[in-house]
C-alpha cells in the first residue's frame, strides 16, 4: 500500500483543461491590451482609453448606486484632546446602510482643509490611522476616518454568541461579501467606493471643512 501511494505522488501532474481554457482567454486579453496601449499616440487617445477603462470597471462592479439622498448623520459621542477633538459619527451611504466614522477636527475656529483617511485591510479599521489623523488635526486639518464594509464597527457577519464576525476578520468577510455580490452581477467594490464617496459628501457638509479635499489610503484603502 505504501508503494502504491508513493507511485501516485511520483506521477506528473496532469493538465487542467478548464485552467488552460481560462489561460487562453487571459493571454488573448493581455495581447489586445498591449496592442491598444501601443497605439496611443496623443492626449486624445489617452483620454479615450481612460474613458473606456472607466466604463469597463464600472460595468465589472455592477455600476455605482444612483442615490444622492440624505446622509442622516448623527454624532454619537465626542472626545476632547489638547488642540483637537474626535467626534464619533454615523451616517447612511444608502437608505438603512450605516457607515461608522471618526471625525478629527481642530479646536480652533475657522475653515480647514478636509482629508478622507481610508483604512487598509485591518480589523480595527478607522482607529488604524489615529496617530496620523490626530497629528494632522492638531496641525489644522479636518480628518474623516471611516469603517469599510467588513471591518471595525461595519462588520457584516458579527455573531454576538462568539463576539466576533462569523465570516472571519476583514479579508475573509470581503471574500464572502464578494461572492454574494457576484451572484447578483455586482462586486463588493461598489460598496467600498460608494461609502468613500458618501464619506466625502459628509466631510464637505461640515462647515469647518473646506471643499478642496484629498483622498488617500493603503492596502484596501488604496
Amino acid at each position: 500500500m505504501l508503494l502504491a501511494a508513493g507511485s501516485l505522488y511520483a506521477q506528473p501532474a496532469g493538465t487542467d483543461p478548464f485552467l488552460e481554457w481560462m489561460d487562453r482567454i487571459a493571454q488573448s486579453q493581455l495581447a489586445n491590451r498591449e496592442k491598444t496601449i501601443a497605439d496611443i499616440r496623443s492626449v486624445a487617445d489617452a483620454e479615450r482609453r481612460a474613458q473606456s477603462v472607466r466604463q469597463i470597471l464600472l460595468e465589472s462592479i455592477g455600476g455605482l448606486p444612483d442615490y444622492h439622498g440624505p446622509l442622516n448623520p448623527r454624532v454619537t459621542g465626542r472626545t476632547q484632546a489638547e488642540g483637537y477633538a474626535i467626534e464619533k459619527v454615523i451616517f447612511e451611504s444608502l437608505p438603512g446602510f450605516y457607515v461608522t466614522a471618526n471625525l478629527y477636527r481642530p479646536t480652533q475656529a475657522g475653515r480647514h482643509p478636509g482629508l478622507l483617511l481610508q483604512a487598509g485591510h485591518t480589523q480595527q479599521a478607522k482607529p488604524e490611522g489615529q496617530r496620523l489623523a490626530a497629528n494632522l488635526a492638531f496641525e489644522g486639518f479636518v480628518m474623516l476616518a471611516f469603517d469599510p464594509v467588513g471591518q471595525g464597527e461595519h462588520e457584516q457577519t458579527y455573531d454576538p454568541q462568539v463576539d466576533r464576525p462569523a465570516g472571519g476578520w476583514s479579508v475573509p468577510e470581503h471574500i464572502q461579501a464578494g461572492v454574494q455580490n457576484i451572484l447578483i452581477g455586482q462586486s463588493v467594490t461598489r460598496h467600498f467606493i460608494w461609502d468613500a464617496t458618501r464619506a466625502i459628501d459628509y466631510l464637505v457638509s461640515r462647515p469647518m471643512a473646506r471643499s478642496g479635499r484629498s483622498n488617500g489610503g493603503s492596502s484596501g484603502g488604496g
